[in-house]
C-alpha cells in the first residue's frame, strides 16, 4: 500500500521502490517486474496509476516493456 505519511504520489512512491531495488542489485537484468493488475493490488491503487509507475521506470531507462512478457529490468 502507498505510504500514506510520503508526500510523493502513489505512482511516484511504486517506481521509487522498484528503482531502489533495481540500483541496489536486488533485482537482476532479466528480472520481470509484478504486472500491473498485481502491483494495483498489492499496492492498493489503481490499474492506471500501476502503469503510470512503470512508464516512469521506462522513461528512467529501469525497465524496458515486452510485448505480451510483461516489464523487464
Amino acid at each position: 500500500m502507498a505510504d500514506q505519511a510520503d508526500n510523493r504520489a502513489p505512482y511516484a512512491q511504486i517506481a521509487a521502490h522498484y528503482a531502489a531495488l533495481i540500483t541496489s542489485g536486488d533485482l537482476q537484468p532479466g528480472s520481470l517486474l509484478p504486472s500491473i493488475k498485481t502491483l494495483s493490488q498489492e499496492w492498493s491503487v489503481s490499474t492506471a496509476t500501476a502503469e503510470k509507475a512503470l512508464r516512469k521506470l521506462r522513461n528512467e531507462g529501469l525497465v524496458r516493456g515486452i510485448h505480451g512478457i510483461g516489464t523487464e529490468v
